[in-house]
């Protein structure tokens, strides 16, 4: 979904003349920029957000399904400004590794470099 060569390529034919860039790698800077930019951002948190919130409700369904002892004490729900940071630094860390286009939210990417570029995002054409 990330084909460097087919964003450039798609972008030239959409922008025209207009286009920002002449390289590949202008299209992939500008791409890994994107990784922390607010819109991609906050989906990859919400998404953590979720999957720990579902890892508690899970856990608490298993105890009680299971008839497990209940915990000493309530699980902490985590606060969504913690799991913010933590995804910052989890797209951060990636972006240092290399492994950055294997943890972002590719469709989330793709919207905010539209976002950025003007240009409309339609996935009614994808098949």
């Amino acid at each position: 979904m990330l084909d460097d060569n087919r964003i450039l390529e798609v972008t030239r034919s959409m922008t025209g003349s207009k286009c920002p860039y002449t390289t590949v790698e202008e299209v992939s800077e500008d791409l890994r920029k994107l990784v922390l930019s607010k819109a991609h951002l906050k989906s990859y948190a919400r998404t953590l957000f979720d999957a720990r919130l579902f890892k508690l409700a899970k856990d608490a369904s298993d105890a009680v399904y299971k008839q497990k002892s209940a915990p000493s004490q309530q699980p902490k729900i985590p606060e969504y400004c913690e799991i913010e940071e933590e995804a910052k630094k989890i797209l951060e860390s990636s972006l240092m590794d290399g492994t950055w286009r294997s943890k972002c939210k590719g469709r989330d990417l793709l919207k905010a470099y539209c976002d950025q570029q003007g240009i409309k995002y339609d996935t009614s054409e994808i098949h």
